[in-house]
Formats: C-alpha cells, sequence, structure tokens
C-alpha cells in the first residue's frame, strides 16, 4: 500500500482512481507544449516568406479550440467580398452649403 501512496500524481494508477480524464497533462507537459509553441512561432518570424502561415499552438486538454472558423466564404468572388465590404462602410453625410 505504500508504493500506491508514493506514486506520481499523472500515474495511470492516480488517474484511474482520480476517474480524471486520461489527456490531463502534468506541469512538464505543459511546459513543454510551452516550448514547442514558443520555437513554432519564432522560427516562423525568422523564415522570410511574407505569406507563410502562422504556426498553430499545441491543443491543450480540456482547452478549447484555439482557431475558430466562421462561415464558408470559399465560393466568393472578388466582387462579392467587395460588394459586401462596401455595405458595412459607414455612410458619409453630405456636407451642408
Amino acid at each position: 500500500m505504500v508504493w500506491v501512496e508514493n506514486l506520481p500524481e499523472d500515474s495511470a494508477f492516480k488517474r484511474k482512481l482520480r476517474e480524471d480524464s486520461p489527456a490531463e497533462w502534468t506541469q512538464s507537459e505543459y511546459l513543454l507544449a510551452a516550448a514547442v509553441d514558443l520555437l513554432a512561432n519564432a522560427n516562423w518570424q525568422r523564415q522570410g516568406k511574407k505569406r507563410a502561415r502562422r504556426p498553430k499552438p499545441v491543443q491543450r486538454p480540456g482547452g478549447k479550440k484555439q482557431y475558430q472558423k466562421y462561415g464558408d466564404t470559399s465560393g466568393w468572388t472578388q466582387e462579392r467580398i467587395r460588394g459586401f465590404l462596401a455595405s458595412k462602410k459607414p455612410r458619409q453625410e453630405a456636407e451642408p452649403q
């Protein structure tokens, strides 16, 4: 029984006793994910490509998705986009004479 009490908190046995989700991370895993994210961003900044996509961060357990897509604009033409953006501009009032 002494061995069970002294097991690390992230051991499979202790997770089962607590009935936590198996995806729960330890502090070491969060720090490692943070380091990976920082290195990916640093490499992205220094690569020199203007239109390169920003790297996505490592997905943390229990968290929301980092990126959320709103709507589908894959079939939009340039004219439709310009019309949509023009409809969102505030209208300018004519100056009184």
